[in-house]
């Protein structure tokens, strides 16, 4: 396979049409300017397999319920699956539990490198790297199962 060289010209051209389709049809979210970064972290995973419009009541329910790591990590697996009984896949409910107990012991406080952030509980590479662009400064490629379209 041949390797495909683009000009600096080229390049900049390609992020601008990047950019301004983004512009156009980047939706606001409420996980993607949260109050804690660690809201944004359960944003990404609520969203696991989820419509987007579907996780907005939930998040915003789960983060009453569970206003910082702390109360999540002293919540059962029951409670936790109560809240996020509406989006379905009781199975983040426990990973969900397990992250709060992390996250209190690290005090709310997300790593910085996206294989310290894929060891939290049910935080995979997707999740990791939206965190990673979104709210921790960083810049990591967000390939999902819509990346074909």
């Amino acid at each position: 396979m041949s390797e495909i060289h683009l000009t600096d010209e080229a390049i900049q051209q390609i992020q601008a049409l990047v950019i301004a389709w983004g512009t156009a049809h980047f939706k606001e979210f409420p996980w993607r300017t949260p109050s804690e970064p660690w809201h944004g972290l359960i944003g990404e995973i609520l969203l696991q397999r989820t419509r987007a419009n579907n996780v907005i009541p939930v998040y915003a329910a789960f983060l009453e319920c569970f206003p910082t790591p702390p109360h999540l990590a002293a919540a059962t697996v029951a409670e936790v699956e109560q809240v996020i009984y509406p989006l379905g896949l009781r199975w983040r409910a426990p990973l969900l539990q397990q992250l709060g107990v992390h996250l209190a012991e690290l005090n709310g406080e997300i790593p910085r490198t996206l294989d310290e952030i894929m060891a939290l509980p049910g935080v995979g590479q997707y999740a990791a790297a939206a965190w990673l662009s979104f709210h921790g400064g960083g810049h990591s490629v967000l390939i999902d199962a819509n990346i074909v379209r």
